[in-house]
């Protein structure tokens, strides 16, 4: 585990934001200033095939989740922030509702739609 690595997990960790490469970055640099972009990139890559780290695609971009618990997400649809769900029960009642012989490995719940300050701005 390299030292951009490590801080690149505590910087996840410390935060329920689910933030962008640049935001990762943006944090990193406050302990590791000459760290670029390019390789905050490459070691998420890294991360997430290890296992250490969820990536979440919106349609501004890629998040990034340090909690790889099953749990799903909303994505608001208009600023793009992604907000933690309790792990629902629906999960089991998904497993349930398949066929006979079907064996689930994992269930990623995505719900999309308007977060309650984007959906103030309409009113």
């Amino acid at each position: 585990m390299t030292r951009q690595r490590q801080q690149i997990l505590a910087v996840l960790a410390a935060t329920r934001s689910h933030p962008s490469a640049e935001e990762v970055l943006a944090e990193v640099r406050r302990t590791l200033p000459g760290v670029s972009l390019g390789s905050i990139y490459r070691n998420l890559k890294r991360l997430r095939e290890a296992g250490l780290v969820r990536e979440i695609v919106t349609a501004e971009g890629r998040r990034y989740d340090a909690v790889t618990s099953p749990h799903p997400h909303f994505v608001c649809e208009r600023c793009s922030r992604v907000y933690d769900l309790p792990e629902p029960v629906a999960a089991e009642a998904l497993r349930r509702a398949l066929p006979e012989g079907f064996a689930v490995s994992q269930i990623h719940l995505e719900l999309k739609g308007t977060c309650p300050e984007c959906g103030s701005l309409t009113s």
